[in-house]
């Protein structure tokens, strides 16, 4: 078997230098220096595969031939071996991957593929993703920073399933005035999906971050946007005396349980029929 490789360009560099500390005379640029360079030896990297995909290893120098317009040119030197590997690693992180110990599983089997990189050869790069692509670790050859970061990725919030629950409940209308309170950006972020056509969002969490949207999106809504800021003393006063009074729902703290049943009890809380409002864990 002969493996041919076509090289069509021919690199060529003229440089020219005058060397003056003054004006240049007619004399002196007659006498200019003239150095011509030309590319002697090409690089050419290539992966030969079979019919079926498969890389085809221990290939000699004879196997190939390099044709140079029409000319065969003479190998001076070959190298071969494995080349440096690029992954791109996504984590599902949807509702369904906090059933039966998915989001674990995935972890696992992200750990298996990093451990068969190369450290300080192969690069890879983590992404995170449920309604949106979020990266985690640009890419990188320092592996061991990967396993890290593995640790960061987000548990699932479910947010594909609290959308559609959200957007059933409403008849695909979702609600006219918003309100965040989470102090988490990326639910703050989220939460302009559920404002309505020419709805309106207040965000009365305070975060340093940058809160970011989709324009397009928030223009078609027609959207408004509200920044609570905090409030007073008499806000306040205001605030319980209606909640005393009756005015304002005060059972806004609906649900509450111990800190060693959250692993079983929290995919609980995502529910849409469990009525969560606010849900205290008790240290």
């Amino acid at each position: 078997m002969k493996v041919g490789v076509m090289l069509t360009t021919a690199v060529a560099v003229t440089l020219m230098t005058a060397l003056s500390d003054g004006p240049v005379s007619a004399i002196e640029v007659q006498d200019q220096v003239t150095f011509r360079g030309g590319v002697d030896l090409v690089t050419a990297t290539v992966s030969v595969r079979d019919k079926k995909g498969r890389v085809i290893r221990d290939l000699k120098q004879s196997d190939f031939e390099i044709i140079d317009s029409g000319a065969v040119k003479v190998i001076k030197t070959f190298e071969s071996g494995e080349s440096p590997i690029s992954l791109a690693v996504l984590v599902d992180i949807s509702g369904s991957m906090s059933v039966g110990g998915n989001i674990g599983r995935a972890r696992s089997a992200v750990s298996v593929a990093m451990a068969a990189l190369r450290n300080g050869s192969d690069e890879a790069a983590l992404f995170s993703f449920d309604t949106r692509l979020d990266r985690v670790t640009p890419f990188t050859s320092d592996l061991a920073s990967l396993d890290a970061a593995l640790d960061r990725v987000q548990s699932p919030y479910g947010q594909t399933s609290l959308y559609d629950a959200i957007a059933e409940l409403t008849n695909q209308e979702f609600y006219d005035v918003v309100f965040d309170a989470t102090g988490n950006p990326a639910a703050m972020e989220r939460g302009f999906r559920f404002v309505a056509h020419a709805g309106t969002y207040v965000l009365i969490s305070v975060v340093s971050a940058d809160i970011t949207f989709n324009d397009p999106e928030f223009h078609k809504r027609e959207t408004t946007l509200l920044a609570s800021r905090n409030a007073t003393a008499e806000d306040f006063e205001t605030v319980v005396a209606a909640m005393r009074e009756g005015r304002v729902p005060a059972g806004l703290n609906t649900h509450r349980m111990a800190l060693v049943d959250v692993p079983e009890k929290f995919r609980t809380l995502l529910d849409p029929s469990a009525g969560v409002v606010k849900a205290i864990v008790e240290c």
